[in-house]
């Protein structure tokens, strides 16, 4: 299956509520908001990075087990990021760390998210707040993707090429030599 997607950095949780207003004002489905927890893992290696492909356990506060997602390299067209992309479900994350690990990948890049997403013209928006900001992600076709960013009034100014594991790692190491806490424990 193929992800396509543009992610756009928004300013606080007040730029958050303003798009939130709109989505309502669009006549936007709101489906739920939950808490993750997201773990990355590569071989020790780092054979999957170096490929810019991604395998991630992640686990939601409101649901059993967690989520097991490969996502292949990604490719850009103005501004869109397109990539593979395979989930499934696992009933039980703590054996699947088991499993990966056994299979030789390591746990690396951890990050938390708060996702409030909404239904809107066949694609899902999504509301994300982490530790080191706020964004909001569109994922549908391009046109779609393109005609609900233009709805939200977001421009092509605020696109945020880089995957959240790369912007967890750079507040990371900010907060790191800033003498703050390196990365969150599960």
């Amino acid at each position: 299956m193929e992800e396509v997607e543009a992610k756009y950095r928004v300013a606080g949780p007040e730029a958050l509520a303003a798009l939130r207003e709109r989505l309502v004002a669009l006549g936007a489905v709101y489906h739920r908001t939950v808490a993750e927890l997201n773990v990355l893992f590569d071989t020790p290696d780092g054979r999957l990075r170096a490929a810019d492909s991604v395998l991630r356990l992640r686990w939601l506060a409101d649901a059993p087990g967690a989520v097991l997602t490969y996502k292949g390299p990604a490719r850009w067209e103005s501004g869109l990021k397109r990539r593979e992309e395979h989930s499934t479900p696992v009933g039980d994350g703590a054996a699947m760390e088991v499993i990966l690990a056994s299979l030789g990948y390591r746990p690396g890049v951890r990050y938390t998210k708060q996702r409030e997403t909404w239904q809107y013209a066949g694609a899902e928006v999504a509301l994300d707040t982490l530790e080191f900001g706020t964004y909001c992600e569109v994922e549908g076709t391009a046109p779609t993707i393109q005609a609900i960013a233009t709805a939200l009034g977001l421009s092509p100014a605020q696109l945020e090429p880089r995957p959240y594991p790369a912007l967890a790692e750079d507040h990371a190491r900010r907060t790191a030599s800033a003498g703050g806490p390196e990365e969150h424990e599960r």
